[in-house]
């Protein structure tokens, strides 16, 4: 065999060009399939279904509780609310006038379960995300023409939040279309959809702080353990701290910045608020206490927004700084 058989040689014919867009869906297909083939991947995501199932149970149970409200056969149903939602509904004759207000409170309360979901699925799948390329030395390769920084970074955002969609906004969706045909739904079609709405918002917040975050952390190292700490430290460590302030401090004195200590907390704060539980509650006229324990600790929204956005601005610039400079590095190699 002659020597020239063992040597790279010019291509005589045409190649396609490709776009930039369908490096962008290399990027996500690859790194949904890859970690869609993990065992406990697939148990994680099982959250999604089992979350539809418990929102139109409890929608179900709730609508049973209109038609049987005031009676003794209600008394479990009343014990149900109070359980799941923390409101006291037994002081009010007509619930089908509330319907509105208990519907979003249920999807409240799913997605402050979902947020727990989120931080042990984005623990799994987004250490690596970043991190494994740079240990393989696999971002020359990728930040060959058309792929470039900001490519990349969509590319891997949208790995975490396809994973992230799948246990908040495709469940909570779902579970919406199918409560409203197991009970008698909301009054008006304008509600629905402007619940569904809110559900969209909620879970594109989560999805970007999440995603963002976890970005930002797997770009620092090629070591995906030091990631998965960093995850739970920025999860957990600042809602420790925020327990231990509201066991200590007045309640009435955790205003402002010291009530916007947990990046979780700040989340659910935001989400009552887009749903306008705080004031649709105080409107019902039912008594405060009745509805206490269904609301976070009461805070100017201004502040837990300002935290998570600064936060999520912070780790984005940092992220693609980070994957620029491998960009230019891969450039000059």
């Amino acid at each position: 065999m002659s020597q020239e058989n063992h040597q790279y040689q010019r291509w005589p014919g045409r190649h396609k060009q490709p776009s930039p867009i369908s490096g962008l869906m290399a990027i996500v297909v690859t790194g949904v399939r890859l970690q869609y083939h993990r065992r406990f991947i697939k148990l994680l995501l099982l959250a999604g279904p089992a979350s539809v199932i418990g929102i139109c149970i409890m929608l179900y149970v709730l609508s049973m509780l209109e038609l049987l409200a005031g009676q003794p056969q209600a008394r479990e149903l009343y014990a149900f609310a109070r359980t799941f939602l923390g409101v006291d509904l037994s002081a009010v004759s007509q619930l089908g006038e509330l319907r509105e207000v208990i519907w979003q409170s249920v999807f409240a309360f799913a997605i402050r379960i979902e947020l727990f979901v989120v931080m042990i699925i984005v623990a799994r799948i987004g250490p690596g995300l970043i991190a494994n390329d740079i240990k393989s030395h696999a971002l020359t390769i990728y930040f060959a023409h058309p792929i470039n920084a900001k490519t990349y970074l969509m590319g891997k955002w949208l790995v975490a939040a396809t994973f992230i969609a799948s246990v908040t906004l495709l469940p909570n969706l779902l579970a919406l279309i199918l409560g409203s045909m197991v009970t008698s739904g909301l009054p008006s079609i304008g509600q629905t959809l402007a619940l569904g709405l809110n559900i969209i918002i909620a879970a594109l917040g989560v999805m970007l702080i999440g995603g963002m975050i976890m970005l930002a952390l797997s770009s620092i190292t090629s070591d995906s353990r030091y990631v998965t700490v960093g995850w739970l430290a920025v999860c957990l460590l600042p809602a420790m701290a925020q327990a231990i302030v509201l066991e200590n401090i007045p309640t009435d004195r955790v205003t402002g910045w010291l009530g916007s200590i947990s990046l979780m907390d700040n989340a659910v704060m935001l989400t009552e608020k887009l749903f306008n539980l705080r004031e649709a509650w105080q409107q019902s006229g039912i008594p405060p206490k009745a509805f206490a324990d269904a609301l976070a600790h009461p805070i100017d929204p201004f502040y837990p927004a300002i935290v998570l956005g600064s936060v999520t601005l912070v780790a984005s610039a940092f992220c693609y700084r980070r994957i620029l400079t491998f960009a230019k590095s891969a450039a000059s190699a």
